[in-house]
């Protein structure tokens, strides 16, 4: 009877407990689900934006402003799929740069592109390859969750036809 009781505790641990894989899945699941490329593979709503940059002062234009804040009209889609990995973006926001007398200047920044994307193997970069031109985008990876991704990249802003300006925006996108 002790043993038939040792073999019904044991089997019930067993059954009982599921082995987590390393990105917080269950192993029972799908999984392409729960690896980071099967995760990415669906589209995400950009829901919020943090910038930072700097930007020629009007009255010095030797002097420099430093601007950061939050985005305002925030709106975009990131359509990501697998097999083959593509991706289809379009997202925007108002980046407002602070003068310090009460005014500021709006900076309204669109980003859009189309290709492919791979990731590095620790998942800390995701790498696109913009179709039809020699310039790749690269998204920092700042956090990773099922339904939560941020991102931080460089937007170049074109200020005048000659003169752009980088903005270090950080983009949280949630599944949609």
């Amino acid at each position: 009877m002790k043993n038939f009781i040792l073999i019904l505790l044991f089997s019930a641990s067993l059954f009982a407990c599921k082995k987590d894989n390393d990105n917080g899945g269950s192993s029972n699941s799908s999984s392409s689900t729960y690896t980071y490329e099967g995760r990415l593979n669906d589209m995400w709503e950009l829901v919020a934006v943090e910038f930072d940059g700097t930007f020629p002062d009007p009255q010095n234009p030797f002097q420099q402003i430093q601007f950061s804040g939050s985005g305002t009209d925030v709106n975009g889609l990131f359509d990501l799929s697998v097999n083959p990995n593509r991706v289809n973006y379009l997202f925007s926001f108002t980046a407002n740069v602070d003068l310090g007398d009460t005014n500021s200047i709006p900076l309204p920044i669109t980003q859009t592109g189309k290709g492919s994307w791979t990731t590095t193997s620790d998942d800390s970069k995701l790498f696109i390859d913009i179709d039809d031109s020699d310039d790749d985008q690269v998204f920092t990876v700042l956090l990773n969750e099922q339904n939560t991704q941020k991102f931080k990249t460089t937007i170049p802003y074109e200020v005048f036809p000659s003169f752009t300006i980088d903005v270090e925006a950080e983009l949280t996108f949630d599944r949609k």
